[in-house]
């Protein structure tokens, strides 16, 4: 989602861990996010719009790119004058608002060149969206489609290469350029117009021009989201692009989202009690797993469905290995599992009141806080020199990895707050009724877990790799040693906790479908 920062005052650190951010309350923002800037994700909005180019590139390679070049150009030649009432920039969307008189010529135009623009296993990817805009050109005039198994490879390639191929990526976005180019609406100096005048073709030139390309399109949407321009029809085919592909494809794990106790059974039987105990979570946590997987994803924005999930499946993590070690069922060993399951449902309830942005909020915490551990961390191994053990070292090298390094660190805020809402749990449970509660669960158990984001990430979260989706994150059922024993009552907050996770898949399907 994308994200206005605006420039705040502020006082800047001087010394310690966090030294040069800008301390705004308890927040501490670096300094790149201190400009004004709006934080965006090209992929999850431009490339839908984007996809048939990044077919075009996949089938064909640079040539892909080469053959919408000619194309715009041959627009532009049977219009004329008439060109300036289009944008042919190869984005879907463009083409859809296309005026319906000028449309016969741009056909006329292109029918002789259609066999490589539009060929058959691209057209069968694209027919599987339904509200495929632009399907006036790409679909509806050529031979009816057969069903080529590859459609959905070749859709998952092209979607992977445009998210981690730099050079597909400025192949993609090159068109949009080349447009403005072509109608004398932008005008290169010398040196940056000789870049692009045999682009992509000679290789001496590639990897400078593909970066021109890609500054001059961030550009241009930055340029467009100051101005306010209309954005809607292309927000709207996104929704469509990611939902559909949630529909239409599975995701992609290494490890399973639905427990199989068999499989994961201990050695040596379980005590009679722990079994049937560990069958009946189990059992709730696969109703769970089927709600959640007959649910519309909104896979443009799935912070909501990724924290439900992501905290659902961490409740069952700490119930289930709880179950399976009866002789820990003791009131000190059980607190923290009851604990962990009373704030959960403060937090859930808590979510769902606040909306998306809540979410959002919720998971930037957590990796802001991560942000701090790996600088605290850092300033303790170079305080120690040489003398640093070699776990130390480990451990802030993978804390970096975790947090994406330098880059990654300049674009992540570190909130010092109570949590991520900037209330303690006792506020949060009074002001949604749950005082009560909170006195009796949560009070007593001092030994209290907060699943931030990080964490739920970490160990009850598993990226699927499928590209159509996002690589969005999914539940992950792992062994791991007992901790905890567990009696009736927590089970029956568990069963309780999972009709409320239900209650919030539901809640953002009904959001989605409602999005105009």
């Amino acid at each position: 989602m994308s994200q206005p920062r605006e420039p705040r005052t502020g006082k800047v650190v001087q010394e310690g861990v966090l030294a040069g951010h800008t301390k705004i309350g308890r927040r501490y923002r670096p300094p790149l996010m201190t400009l004004p800037m709006t934080l965006s994700d090209w992929t999850r909005d431009d490339l839908p719009d984007l996809i048939w180019v990044a077919l075009l590139v996949r089938e064909l390679g640079d040539q892909g790119s080469t053959l919408v070049s000619r194309a715009q150009q041959a627009v532009v030649s049977a219009l004329g004058d008439e060109a300036d009432r289009v944008t042919f920039d190869g984005r879907l969307t463009s083409l859809e608002s296309v005026p319906p008189e000028l449309r016969p010529a741009i056909l006329d135009a292109l029918t002789p060149s259609a066999g490589d623009l539009f060929p058959e296993a691209i057209r069968v990817a694209l027919s599987l969206y339904p509200e495929l805009p632009g399907a006036w050109l790409l679909l509806e005039p050529w031979e009816p489609l057969e069903d080529p198994e590859r459609a959905v490879g070749l859709l998952v390639e092209s979607v992977a290469a445009a998210m981690g191929d730099p050079h597909v990526s400025a192949l993609m976005k090159a068109p949009s350029l080349s447009w403005l180019i072509y109608r004398g609406r932008l005008h290169l100096p010398g040196e940056m117009a000789d870049l692009l005048i045999d682009y992509p073709l000679n290789p001496d030139k590639v990897e400078m021009a593909d970066a021109f390309i890609r500054s001059s399109f961030l550009t241009g949407r930055a340029t467009a989201a100051v101005l306010g321009e209309e954005t809607e029809p292309a927000a709207g085919w996104a929704d469509h692009f990611w939902r559909t592909n949630w529909t239409n494809t599975a995701c992609l794990i290494e490890q399973p989202m639905v427990p199989d106790e068999e499989a994961n059974a201990e050695s040596g039987a379980l005590e009679d009690a722990s079994a049937d105990a560990v069958e009946r979570t189990s059992e709730r946590f696969r109703a769970f797993i089927s709600a959640f997987m007959s649910e519309d994803i909104d896979l443009r924005d799935p912070e909501r469905h990724e924290v439900v999930c992501g905290l659902a499946t961490r409740s069952y993590r700490a119930v289930r290995a709880l179950l399976r070690a009866p002789h820990l069922w003791t009131g000190d060993h059980s607190a923290y599992t009851l604990r962990l399951l009373f704030e959960t449902e403060i937090y859930l309830k808590w979510l769902e009141a606040g909306g998306l942005e809540e979410f959002i909020r919720f998971k930037d915490y957590g990796l802001g806080k991560l942000k701090l551990m790996r600088r605290v961390s850092a300033d303790f191994e170079d305080s120690l020199g040489d003398d640093a053990p070699e776990i130390l070292t480990r451990l802030v090298d993978q804390l970096t990895e975790d947090t994406g390094g330098d880059w990654g660190d300049a674009l992540q805020e570190v909130n010092l707050d109570t949590n991520f809402a900037g209330k303690n749990a006792r506020t949060m449970a009074e002001e949604l009724g749950e005082i009560e509660a909170y006195r009796i669960l949560y009070q007593p158990t001092s030994g209290v877990v907060h699943g931030e984001w990080w964490v739920v990430s970490e160990y009850a979260m598993q990226r699927c790799m499928n590209p159509l989706h996002r690589l969005h994150e999914v539940p992950k059922v792992s062994e791991m040693p007992p901790m905890d024993g567990v009696s009736e009552m927590i089970l029956g907050r568990f069963n309780d906790l999972m009709s409320l996770a239900e209650d919030l898949l539901r809640l953002e399907t009904e959001e989605v479908l409602d999005r105009p």
